[in-house]
């Protein structure tokens, strides 16, 4: 097979959902730290002083950001959970078509974040948290816009699949290391 290159669409396509991915891996980072320190200062708390109940919630507020991007990140990098040990023994055009099938059901799965996650969200801007006062929209705004972004890779990888690439071998174009056909 000849040496071929990705389409310029799917590099720019790919580049900025790398640009995506980054964004969403530094907020997963913070996260997960804040979540962590808020949990350690709770216990350290009540060990020694009295409850912090606010740290309680900060924590719970973090982990629900940390979930959804790491959500987001984990397909990104295919390695969400998937059910691919029958799948991977299939021809390649065939594997295709399952990718294919595989995004529609994601479409359905980021309307479900997106649409009514908004709402959802939105029913807490009014609602306040009471141990802190802070609007519930702060952790359950994480379901839409987390929803965006997946919505963004899945777009990303359903153009990847139909165009008889993958994600990974597009980045390694990207990132210089890939010589020759990458499929």
């Amino acid at each position: 097979m000849a040496d071929r290159t990705p389409r310029p669409y799917l590099l720019k396509l790919v580049s900025i959902g790398n640009k995506i991915e980054s964004v969403q891996i530094f907020i997963g980072i913070f996260c997960v730290t804040s979540f962590l320190v808020f949990i350690t200062l709770d216990v350290a708390a009540r060990s020694i002083l009295k409850p912090i109940v606010s740290a309680q919630e900060f924590a719970v507020f973090s982990y629900i950001w940390a979930v959804f991007t790491g959500g987001t990140i984990a397909y990104r990098k295919d390695s969400h959970f998937k059910i691919d040990a029958i799948v991977n023994h299939l021809p390649k055009r065939i594997q295709s078509i399952f990718n294919v099938i595989d995004s529609i059901f994601g479409m359905i799965f980021v309307y479900l974040l997106i649409g009514p996650g908004l709402e959802f969200a939105l029913m807490g801007i009014k609602r306040v948290s009471n141990p802190s006062g802070v609007p519930l929209i702060v952790p359950t705004i994480a379901i839409p816009f987390c929803g965006l972004f997946l919505l963004f890779f899945l777009v990303e990888r359903l153009a990847c699949t139909l165009s008889s690439w993958n994600v990974r071998a597009i980045r390694q174009c990207l990132e210089g290391n890939a010589g020759g056909s990458l499929k």
